[in-house]
């Protein structure tokens, strides 16, 4: 779990008490701005994320994407870990590594939208009949 600004809202246990980072940081998720800056540090995240897995996916250590990219098994550590804030060529680098391709999106954000658009987390959406019959090509359009 990643402790930096912006990354989540995230509660992190510490000596059996529950911190909220977005109290502590003062980040309020109904300020436009905040939520996305929010937004835009999950999406960063989760990007890392991606590719970490797609790593291990691979049966990659850290210390073969190291060698690919040319840095030290602890650089690879301090990306995949959050500790870095990785430019672009560099994750590009890694992922050049990783066999990946990283497609890049960019979109207006609309605060308001946004907000009518979000489901609680613990509503689950209904399963397409297709996906239920396990159909593997429904399955791809869906997660598309």
């Amino acid at each position: 779990m990643r402790l930096e600004s912006y990354h989540g809202g995230r509660n992190r246990e510490r000596k059996d008490k529950t911190v909220d980072l977005d109290e502590l940081l003062g980040i309020d998720l109904a300020n436009p701005s905040h939520r996305l800056a929010r937004l835009l540090a999950d999406q960063d995240e989760a990007l890392v994320d991606r590719l970490v897995q797609l790593r291990k996916d691979k049966r990659l250590s850290q210390q073969d994407v190291a060698d690919a990219m040319g840095v030290t098994q602890s650089a690879v550590a301090r990306i995949e870990s959050g500790e870095r804030d990785p430019r672009l060529s560099t994750l590009r680098r890694y992922a050049h590594a990783v066999g990946a391709l990283i497609e890049h999106s960019v979109s207006s954000y609309d605060h308001e939208r946004n907000l009518r658009d979000e489901r609680p987390a613990s509503r689950l959406a209904a399963v397409p009949a297709a996906v239920r019959d396990e159909q593997p090509r429904a399955i791809q359009q869906v997660l598309a």
